[in-house]
C-alpha cells in the first residue's frame, strides 16, 4: 500500500492544463540526505536494530583459538622425524622422505600401482599423456599406442585389486 507524503515534500507538475478534479499524481519518495541517511536499507546494509552491536559477533563460541585444520595436522605429522634402516645404515629422514623411499621400494619390487602413482606423482617423467605426445617424444605412432596401452593396462591393474 502506497502512503502519500505530506503537501511539503510532494512532487507535482505545474501544468495549467491539469484538471483540478483529477486525483493527485503520486508521490515518489526522495532518499534520504542528512542526519537520516543513515538509516538506508539494502543490499548489504541490514536494518539497524539487527545488526551486530560494537564488540558482539553472531558466532558466540566462534572456532577456538590454536585449532589447526586437517591439511595442517596431516603436514605436521608427516614432517616429524623417525629413523629408518636403508641397507646397513640407520637413517633420520621426515615421514614424508620415509614414505617416497617405500613407494619407491614397491615400484621397483614389481607393483604396479606403486609404478603408476609415482608417475602421477612425478610431474617431470617425460610419460607422455597421449598418442599426440608420444610424437613430441620423438616416439612412432605405433610406439606411441603401445606406451598408452601399457599405461591403461597399468591403471586397470590397480583399480581391480
Amino acid at each position: 500500500m502506497r502512503t502519500r507524503a505530506p503537501a511539503s515534500d510532494r512532487i507535482t507538475a505545474e501544468d495549467p492544463s491539469q484538471d483540478p478534479s483529477e486525483p493527485e499524481p503520486l508521490v515518489i519518495p526522495q532518499p534520504a540526505t542528512g542526519p537520516d541517511a543513515d538509516n538506508d536499507v539494502g543490499y548489504g546494509k541490514p536494518p539497524h536494530h539487527s545488526r551486530f552491536r560494537p564488540g558482539v559477533s553472531g558466532n558466540r563460541k566462534g572456532r577456538p583459538k590454536g585449532s589447526r585444520s586437517l591439511s595442517t595436522l596431516i603436514s605436521e605429522a608427516l614432517d616429524k622425524p623417525i629413523t629408518a634402516k636403508i641397507g646397513k645404515r640407520t637413517v633420520t629422514m621426515k615421514r614424508r622422505e620415509a614414505l617416497v623411499h617405500r613407494m619407491v621400494e614397491q615400484a621397483l619390487a614389481g607393483d604396479h600401482r606403486a609404478v603408476a602413482l609415482l608417475m602421477k606423482l612425478d610431474v617431470g617423467t617425460g610419460v607422455p599423456d597421449s598418442a599426440s605426445g608420444a610424437d613430441e617424444q620423438g616416439l612412432s605412432p605405433e610406439e606411441g599406442a603401445m606406451l598408452q596401452g601399457f599405461l591403461q593396462r597399468i591403471a586397470g591393474d590397480g583399480s581391480e585389486e
